[in-house]
């Protein structure tokens, strides 16, 4: 027999030490027993621990009942039954005694350790029909007592479960518990009315089936948890819901569910949106029912189900009626995803609506209140998971922790405000393998590619799993006196977790990339050295974005750039040609080209910096070089060369020169980078476009046509009637005609006679319908904005090569001339000549005619022109852009913060900003204060790229490791001066930049122009009320004043 244990039927036992004796032995020994003795039709062997150790041999009648089967789930462990396949032990602690219940017979014993006491074997043993037992006279033998009869009300509890109500799979057979009911005392009724009450009995009982043909003597009774499944992730929410059973059932019964009591449990919402991974138990229509009502019927379903673990209160929108709410018992509420806490934030755009997972509207509605997912407190789980469905997390595929770096604490940066992030939760119990787990949730981070780092913690309900896209946030590492500055990275995370994995960066298999339409880009792989740190940057350079703006494309818009097959960019290409240069490879006007610096390692796409420069023709070497801004701020990096001067902006105001060509060959670029920059790794959504700029009127078509004309009359082409098409006609011919270097001697020549009011800008009404309004005077246009300013800027430094053309071209009085033209800048165009008198006063131009006095000139209407021009500009343009709730920040690069013997033909921030200090072509050239500040300005610049912020990284945190920057204030609406950040030692905040100058600029120079004709010192002195807010040295040296200004 393979049962354990009987109720009743043993009238005799015999003890045997166990020292020596074999189970085998003693089961001879115990069969020859039963043998001599006539009343005995079967035996119950038991090895235990008592008295040192024994084997029991109970000779026994046909019990009446036999139960525990070799692989019922209470002897297999799977769970607990109320019953005891075991010897049978009821202890009383005060006396140090148990009862010993070995089948009928009860035995009292006394031990040191009553708890210490187990059977360790016991099996059932009985003769079978047919076998030799001698049909002596049994009438010696005590009759079998019969069992007493079942009340008959229990059928009351089931109903009968009809054979196609039951899902048949021999390969799956469900836990159960095994009883035979001996036939001489049970008929059929009466075996199932036994079998009813022990499943009413047993808590994890839900189905009966009892069966007459499994043997000769006895019926079989078998008790079954439920069993039933009616859907999962992977099948129809309307999938039947029937019980699985191994065999087809002969007579089953279902308990049936009682909702008439109060709720037991306490269910709370889950705080997602959907499941992607769940088992229901049962589905019922709520009908007609309130909702309400049908509510709490749905907790008490729960309730009185041992495997439920939550409900799903729900509508059905793909139900006949479009409209049927229902109540689903859940098993597993297996994966939960889009959660509640960033249900306001779901979409495509921005840091707080990052997602990786699929939040559309499906066909379970869990809104509005109290539809929703709930889960049953933990507390309440069953503790015998096994009598449950299988259900399991589904596999992973394709997960290898080879591609993921497995973090430590001190690589990690915990910021609560993060706002990129999601959210998964697996629920605890289909997350009993941790590493399964593990896999799934980098599983669903890996299959999007913008997610690159996950946490995994663990809640009392679930595992928790956050995936967040590259919220690495990096700073200076070393200390304010390290002659070594370097920048480490650390992941922000919005919570701690257990565990922390970053997927590895992807090393690119070669430096080429296919550009559709075109060909193949050879580029190449140039390692950038920041301290120790070491970083490869593959570079593309010299890619063409435009076709060459020569002959007939002269003073035209672009054209798409034109090319097949294999491209070499490996070198940069010319610049453009720009006032002042000289006839060199490294200038000219085929230059409509671009340079890409793309970090070799990347996770996924990075925000992209589009920056507009050209290169002088003696800058060496003739490239912005991008690499260690792209190295230290995990961006890509494009520089790109544009039209300038006349070049650029020349115009009639006509349809043949419309002028604005430079600001198309921008938006060209722009183009380019917005359909190619993602094969790059570039995020095309993800662009922020920069240049050297200076705050300028825009010009009017009729100023532009009258400089036109100008430099026609200076190259000998004819000058245009504005009414005579013609006419036009033939001086755009001419000035197409003429040789690219002539036409730039002639526009330099112009500038250095005329100032800066020759300069050819933007025109108002020109190609570019996008600037027809000047920049900023729109309140829609609220983009982030970074700007700043140099003291070693102005334009004497700015154009500088102006005058040295001026003075190689054989001009002796250049440096006079130039002088004169920026003098006569003084005040704007058309200013009186008391302004000028008044700034040649407040900036101490008088000056001797020696080496010496035209230095201190040069010193002074630098500073002049740097103010008009571009600082106090600057900082008007800043505090406008703020009134119109913008988020600006502005910086300025005082003469003495950085000590360096650098390139002037860069402007130094701009050299800051691209990491020259660290090229090991140039970092001789910069100490380590400069490389210190070049690092810091590389930090808040890739910041700002990637949020628009300069103190918040990827992650939108303003968390950074290492020595922390200071944080840089934006620019507040108010009408007190701009703060500014200064780049110098320790970056600090300072407010009121050249105070003095700018409201000598902005303030008293328009009083001046406006009402009076001609000032002197003493008349100065008068109109200087302090509501100007002005501070004229009076009474200094003009060597003191040269040193204030």
């Amino acid at each position: 027999m393979r049962m354990r244990k009987a109720l009743s039927g043993v009238f005799l036992t015999q003890a045997i030490p166990s020292s020596g004796t074999s189970l085998t032995d003693a089961h001879r020994y115990c069969q020859a027993q039963c043998a001599r003795d006539p009343c005995c039709e079967g035996f119950v062997l038991n090895r235990n621990a008592l008295g040192g150790g024994s084997i029991l041999c109970g000779l026994m009648r046909t019990p009446s009942v036999l139960m525990c089967a070799d692989q019922d789930w209470d002897v297999i462990g799977q769970g607990t039954a109320n019953r005891v396949c075991g010897a049978g032990l009821s202890s009383n602690k005060l006396q140090r005694s148990f009862v010993f219940d070995f089948g009928g017979q009860e035995f009292n014993i006394t031990e040191t350790d009553p708890e210490a006491s187990i059977v360790s074997f016991q099996s059932i043993y009985l003769q079978t029909t047919g076998s030799e037992l001698a049909a002596a006279d049994r009438s010696s033998c005590r009759s079998r007592e019969k069992p007493p009869p079942v009340d008959a009300s229990v059928e009351a509890g089931f109903e009968p479960l009809l054979e196609d109500g039951v899902v048949v799979d021999p390969t799956r057979s469900p836990p159960g518990l095994t009883y035979w009911l001996n036939k001489e005392d049970y008929n059929s009724q009466q075996a199932l009315l036994w079998c009813l009450k022990r499943c009413d009995e047993e808590e994890q009982c839900s189905l009966v089936d009892v069966r007459q043909d499994d043997s000769e003597l006895f019926h079989s009774c078998l008790l079954f948890p439920d069993s039933t499944v009616c859907g999962a992730y992977d099948k129809k929410l309307r999938d039947p819901c029937r019980p699985l059973l191994a065999r087809r059932p002969t007579s089953a019964h279902k308990k049936r569910v009682d909702l008439s009591g109060p709720v037991k449990s306490f269910y709370s919402r889950v705080s997602f949106q959907k499941m992607v991974a769940y088992s229901v138990r049962s589905r019922v229509s709520l009908g007609n029912t309130a909702l309400s009502a049908g509510f709490l019927d749905c907790e008490r379903r729960c309730d009185e189900d041992p495997c439920c673990r939550g409900i799903g209160f729900v509508r059905d929108s793909k139900s006949p009626t479009g409209s049927e709410v229902v109540c689903l018992s859940l098993v597993s509420l297996g994966v939960q995803t889009c959660p509640e806490e960033r249900s306001g934030g779901q979409g495509s755009g921005g840091q707080g609506s990052w997602t990786v997972q699929d939040c559309r509207p499906s066909a379970v509605e869990t809104t509005p209140y109290p539809l929703g997912w709930y889960q049953k407190p933990v507390n309440h789980w069953t503790p015998s998971p096994a009598l449950c469905p299988p259900f399991s997390l589904p596999p992973a595929q394709n997960v290898s922790l080879d591609q993921w770096n497995a973090l430590d604490e001190s690589a990690i940066l915990v910021d609560p405000s993060l706002s990129a992030y999601d959210v998964v939760h697996i629920s605890r119990d289909i997350a009993g393998d941790e590493d399964k787990t593990r896999d799934w949730c980098l599983h669903a981070c890996q299959g999007a590619e913008s997610c690159v780092a996950l946490s995994i913690s663990r809640t009392e309900s679930a595992t928790r799993c956050v995936l967040y896209p590259d919220t690495r946030a990096c700073g200076p590492s070393s200390s304010p006196s390290s002659s070594s500055p370097a920048s480490s990275c650390r992941l922000v995370l919005r919570e701690p977790a257990s565990q922390v994995y970053l997927k590895k960066e992807r090393l690119p298999s070669a430096t080429s990339v296919v550009i559709p339409g075109h060909g193949t880009l050879r580029g190449v792989a140039m390692e950038t050295t920041l301290g120790s740190d070491r970083k490869s940057v593959v570079q593309y350079l010299g890619v063409p974005y435009a076709r060459p703006p020569i002959g007939s494309l002269r003073f035209r818009a672009p054209e798409p750039a034109v090319w097949t097959g294999s491209r070499d960019a490996t070198q940069p290409r010319a610049s453009c040609l720009q006032p002042g240069d000289e006839e060199s490879a490294a200038t000219g006007e085929d230059c409509l080209y671009l340079n890409i610096f793309t970090p070799a390692s990347l996770m996924g796409p990075v925000p992209v910096l589009v920056f507009f420069y050209n290169p002088s023709a003696n800058q060496s070497p003739g490239l912005l070089d991008g690499s260690a801004l792209a190295a230290v701020g995990n961006i890509v990096v494009v520089t790109a060369s544009y039209r300038t001067a006349a070049l650029g902006f020349l115009s009639t105001g006509s349809s043949g020169l419309p002028g604005n060509y430079g600001m198309l060959d921008q938006a060209a670029a722009l183009r380019w980078v917005s359909a190619h920059i993602a094969l790059v790794g570039g995020a095309s959504r993800r662009v922020t476009g920069g240049s050297l700029f200076s705050p300028a009127a825009l010009q009017s078509s009729s100023a532009a046509r009258a400089q036109a004309a100008e430099l026609a009359s200076q190259l000998g082409c004819p000058t245009s009637d504005p009414s005579s098409p013609a006419d036009e006609d033939k001086m755009a011919a001419c000035l197409r005609q003429t040789p690219v270097h002539t036409l730039n001697a002639a526009q330099t020549k112009l500038l250095a006679a005329s100032g800066p009011f020759q300069a050819w800008s933007p025109v108002s009404d020109g190609a570019l319908s996008s600037v027809r309004r000047p920049i900023g005077r729109s309140p829609a246009h609220r983009l982030p904005l970074l700007m700043g300013t140099s003291a070693a800027d102005g334009l004497i430094r700015r154009a500088a090569k102006i005058k040295d053309f001026q003075a190689l071209a054989g001009a002796a009085d250049a440096k006079t001339a130039f002088y004169a033209a920026l003098t006569r800048s003084l005040g704007g165009e058309g200013s009186r000549a008391g302004v000028r008198q008044a700034a040649s006063w407040f900036y101490g131009l008088q000056h001797s005619a020696s080496p010496a006095g035209y230095s201190l000139l040069s010193r002074a209407l630098n500073n002049a022109t740097r103010d008009q021009f571009i600082v106090c500009p600057v900082q008007q343009m800043a505090s406008h852009w703020a009134s119109n709730k913008a988020n600006v920040f502005l910086y300025h690069l005082p003469e003495d913060s950085v000590h360096h013997s650098a390139d002037r033909a860069v402007p130094l921030d701009v050299q800051l900003a691209f990491g020259t200090p660290h090229h090991p072509i140039s970092s001789q050239r910069f100490g380590s204060q400069g490389r210190r500040l070049s690092l810091a300005l590389m930090t808040y610049v890739a910041n700002f790229i990637k949020t628009g912020d300069p103190n918040r990284g990827q992650s939108g945190s303003r968390r950074v490791p290492g020595a922390a920057l200071p944080r840089w204030g934006p620019v507040l609406p108010s009408p007190a001066p701009p703060q500014h950040q200064e780049l110098g030692p320790g970056l600090p905040q300072r407010r009121g930049l050249r105070r003095a100058e700018c409201s000598f600029w902005t303030q008293l120079v328009p009083l001046l122009n406006g009402e009076t004709a001609e000032l002197g010192a003493e008349s100065v002195q008068a109109t200087s009320t302090p509501n100007l807010s002005v501070t004229l040295p009076f009474g200094q040296s003009q060597t003191k004043k040269d040193g204030y200004n």
